[in-house]
């Protein structure tokens, strides 16, 4: 103890110097900290934005296939309603 005194006695920047040491010391933990946190969430991120790209191909290929669906049932919507018609020509010309 005698010795830490002598010490302090003649260099107290020492041991402020300790203390700014220890001050930075809890402030680089609390950064790292925060950093290991965002790196989480930008990987959480990351892998959303992966997971919403391979969607897109899917979603235009259901698109497509609903299109083509529209399409053939305006066709068969047309040949229903053509049925009638075709009929009575049937039984005209025979």
């Amino acid at each position: 103890m005698a010795l830490l005194k002598q010490i302090w006695i003649r260099s107290p920047a020492f041991f402020r110097a300790l203390d700014d040491i220890k001050g930075l010391k809890v402030l680089v933990t609390q950064a790292t900290t925060h950093l290991m946190d965002l790196r989480k969430r930008l990987q959480t991120v990351d892998e959303e934005v992966a997971v919403r790209a391979m969607r897109i191909p899917q979603i235009r290929q259901r698109q497509q296939n609903e299109v083509l669906l529209c399409d053939k049932l305006m066709y068969m919507q047309q040949v229903i309603l053509l049925i009638p018609l075709i009929s009575l020509i049937s039984l005209l010309l025979s």
